[in-house]
């Protein structure tokens, strides 16, 4: 297309001009044009022109309206993407038994955000989706023991690698922490504290806190009071967590968003440590008379199921 607007411009300058207007005026050319063929000549050379200039246009038209489309089709591939992996990760929970999932779907969402992700390394929703999808699938899939500890490496080391882009994305940081977490859930707690995990997670918990505080409903105060639970005093190692600090997370997170059983569970969990147990009963009981909700439908049976077998522990306990 440059060759052609060259042209055009080559053959509409001030040089060009004059050169054919001296030539139109020359005595010559009055005396040619007064002939038949010298006529004839004339109506073809300006039919010709004609033509050349409506071909040169179109033609400008044609590539001009070709490099629009392309445009248009880089940016409509990246949603087409985002939108099949919406779908895919919607019915994660198709072909499910119990609180186990297929993993037709949950891979099928996998591949498309991560074909999106690749189309714009900027775009939170595509980072987030494949952040998402690999924790769906390392805890409501079936995975061996190896296929597991592939997988939440191969997760952890994707969000290392979208740090640099995401460093100010509350739901980057949710699901960087909740794969850090079952993380250290298959390498084991102590080797996670020795080696930094308990402290990547509580940072990242922290910047849910301190960007997004109501996503996954109020999950950075969730992830940030359990992490303060579960993480042990090592001396010189770990000397941050603290079980009154929990509790005022968790305690923040339930009352912030009761519709989601973690926070309740979280809660529950603490107060039966603090042999609290008639507070925890009542929290394991109102996560177990509370249907699921429809769009979190195997998440919350995971953690109804934990409940019944929290509150038959804690029955047996006080009997």
């Amino acid at each position: 297309m440059r060759l052609e607007i060259r042209i055009m411009q080559r053959i509409a300058s001030p040089e060009m001009t004059s050169i054919v207007k001296k030539l139109v005026q020359s005595r010559f050319a009055r005396k040619f044009t007064d002939t038949v063929w010298g006529r004839v000549f004339l109506v073809v050379w300006i039919g010709k022109t004609v033509v050349f200039y409506l071909f040169l246009l179109i033609r400008i038209l044609l590539l001009s309206m070709v490099f629009l489309i392309a445009s248009n089709v880089e940016a409509l591939s990246q949603d087409n993407y985002l939108g099949i992996a919406r779908f895919w990760f919607e019915n994660r929970a198709e072909g499910h038994t119990g609180w186990m999932a297929s993993d037709n779907s949950i891979n099928k969402a996998i591949e498309y955000y991560g074909q999106a992700l690749a189309d714009n390394p900027y775009s939170e929703e595509a980072a987030t989706g494949l952040l998402k999808s690999y924790y769906f699938k390392i805890v409501f899939t079936k995975l061996s023991k190896n296929e597991l500890r592939v997988l939440t490496q191969d997760g952890v080391d994707l969000s290392e690698k979208l740090e640099k882009n995401f460093q100010e994305s509350g739901p980057y940081h949710y699901w960087s922490a909740s794969l850090w977490s079952v993380w250290a859930e298959n390498h084991g707690l102590i080797k996670s504290c020795y080696e930094g995990v308990a402290d990547r997670i509580k940072t990242h918990s922290e910047k849910v806190v301190q960007l997004d505080p109501d996503y996954r409903s109020s999950g950075g105060y969730r992830l940030l009071g359990l992490v303060h639970y579960y993480a042990p005093r090592i001396p010189l190692i770990l000397n941050w967590s603290s079980k009154n600090f929990s509790e005022n997370c968790l305690t923040k997170a339930a009352g912030q968003s009761p519709e989601h059983p973690g926070n309740l569970i979280g809660l529950a969990k603490l107060y039966i440590k603090m042999e609290r147990e008639y507070e925890s009963t009542l929290l394991l009981e109102k996560i177990i008379i509370t249907p699921p909700r429809p769009n979190m439908y195997l998440e919350d049976m995971k953690i109804i199921h934990e409940a019944e077998k929290m509150l038959m522990e804690l029955r047996v306990k006080t009997q």
